[in-house]
């Protein structure tokens, strides 16, 4: 399974990447990419598939808005 994590380069926005790929590490053992994205957005990728976009939720995800598309791997 193949995560990205594509973020607006903010300080803010950055470390809720990092937060989220450190807990998707901790909770299923895998290694989230991540990147630097366009100038507004955050979105989060599984295997290529958008699951989770900021400019549909209005917020950012925390790990609970992602966990369920993981499964259980």
């Amino acid at each position: 399974m193949r995560i990205s994590i594509v973020y607006r380069h903010v300080s803010d926005y950055q470390a809720h990447a990092n937060r989220l790929a450190a807990e998707i590490k901790k909770q299923k053992g895998i290694d989230a990419e991540l990147i630097h994205g366009p100038a507004e957005g955050f979105d989060v990728r599984i295997n290529g598939d958008l699951i989770y976009s900021m400019a549909h939720t209005g917020k950012l995800p925390e790990i609970s808005d992602l966990i369920g598309y993981m499964g259980s791997c």
